[in-house]
């Protein structure tokens, strides 16, 4: 019985694997990836990326009306804030100490606070501090340089308050600066 069946299924499972492999199988299941009803009809779009969809109108980019530049400075620490009327906010912290500051005693420690950046905290693990920031949308990065360590999170503005706060722990606190 079992080898019955088995002689049956054998020319149905050589075409098969012979289609897989030359990719008419997957073609033939193929769904487009966007959907085509509407303004196209069922027709396929054929409209270069280099040119505009027809019957799409794109709203123009608007500038905000004023941009407000704001400064401070709380101890020595000077600070600058950019409105630019868009959804997002990007925070940073620079931090005076890049590779001109370093000795033979202690080189190469400004490119070693930039690899452990965003890591764990007195406050966080890495595996909090990662989690905090993908859930807010945030993006972390960070940059030593000649003359600064730069420190900076990127965001939403709804969450401006919780990101800045994650961004000052990440500096101010980092857990593995004692073993430098």
């Amino acid at each position: 019985m079992l080898q019955q069946a088995a002689k049956q299924l054998a020319p149905l499972l050589a075409e098969a694997a012979g289609s897989f492999a030359s990719g008419q199988a997957l073609a033939h299941y193929a769904v487009p990836a966007v959907a085509t009803k509407g303004v196209f009809g069922s027709k396929r779009v054929t409209v270069p990326l280099s040119e505009p969809l027809p019957g799409i109108d794109i709203p123009k980019y608007a500038p905000p009306a004023e941009v407000k530049l704001e400064t401070g400075e709380i101890g020595g620490v000077k600070a600058a804030a950019v409105d630019t009327g868009g959804p997002n906010i990007a925070v940073a912290v620079f931090v005076g100490a890049g590779s001109v500051n370093e000795t033979p005693a202690n080189a190469g420690a400004s490119k070693l606070l930039e690899y452990l950046a965003f890591s764990a905290t007195s406050n966080r693990s890495t595996f909090r501090l990662t989690r905090e920031l993908e859930k807010y949308g945030a993006a972390s990065a960070a940059l030593a340089g000649r003359e600064s360590i730069a420190y900076g999170v990127e965001g939403t503005k709804l969450q401006a308050a919780e990101i800045t706060e994650i961004l000052l722990d990440a500096v101010l606190n980092i857990r593995h600066v004692s073993a430098i």
